[in-house]
């Protein structure tokens, strides 16, 4: 996954409504799916954000 400020992570664990990422540069964030998916906060590499 890549977030545009905080660069490649990798997700460790999704919940019902969170998902938890690990980001290279900034540790552990765990981002609510909503916040995600309605502001795009996340993309898959090589795909474009990830929307609902």
């Amino acid at each position: 996954m890549t977030h545009r400020q905080w660069g490649s992570g990798v997700v460790m664990r999704s919940e019902k409504d969170t998902v938890t990422v690990l980001f290279k540069s900034e540790g552990y964030k765990t981002l609510s799916l909503d916040l995600v998916e309605e502001k795009g906060l996340l993309a898959a590499d090589g795909d474009e954000a990830v929307r609902g």
